[in-house]
């Protein structure tokens, strides 16, 4: 569990907030709504994520080249 919570702790809060919200009410819908849902959830996490996760990922992944989707979390600190 302990574990467990420090991966979670790496994670960005916004997005984990929203995933899990995109999950629990997704589940629910029709293929075809699921994928509107999660389209507009993707669409407003984006802006309200006060850490702008989604820009400091691309900007490591395309700029930096110091991230990889997949293999671990970006780095939230700068």
């Amino acid at each position: 569990t302990v574990e467990l919570c420090r991966v979670l702790l790496e994670k960005n809060p916004t997005v984990l907030r929203q995933a899990r919200m995109a999950y629990k009410y997704a589940r629910e819908m029709r293929w075809e709504e699921a994928a509107e849902y999660l389209t507009a959830k993707a669409d407003q996490t984006t802006f309200v994520d006060p850490e702008r996760g989604r820009e400091k990922g691309l900007s490591q992944f395309l700029d930096e080249k110091a991230f990889r989707p997949g293999h671990g979390a970006y780095r939230r600190d700068g």
